[in-house]
């Protein structure tokens, strides 16, 4: 699970730091393979691309994950429209 912890961690940090930007861009292979759009991306400057582009035009993005469990213990009310659309 420390991969996956580190992959939150950095992701979350990345927009506003070059540091954890390349630690997140680190913990993946030279020969990563991914999907965008319905196209096939491949190879490490496709993906550090994709990650520049993102950071770029997205406000905040954070993950809900709390260490060691893919479900958050506790649900975070997020606004969509002005409606909760996650409840408590």
């Amino acid at each position: 699970m420390k991969i996956l912890e580190d992959y939150f961690h950095y992701y979350d940090l990345a927009k506003d730091d070059e540091t954890s930007r390349e630690r997140l861009i680190s913990l993946f292979s030279e020969k990563i393979e991914f999907v965008l759009n319905g196209n096939r991306k491949q190879g490490m400057n496709s993906w550090k691309s994709f990650l520049n582009m993102f950071f770029e035009g997205t406000l905040e993005i954070k993950h809900m994950y709390e260490g060691g469990s893919l479900f958050p213990k506790k649900l975070i009310p997020i606004k969509l429209n002005g409606q909760c659309a996650v409840k408590k």
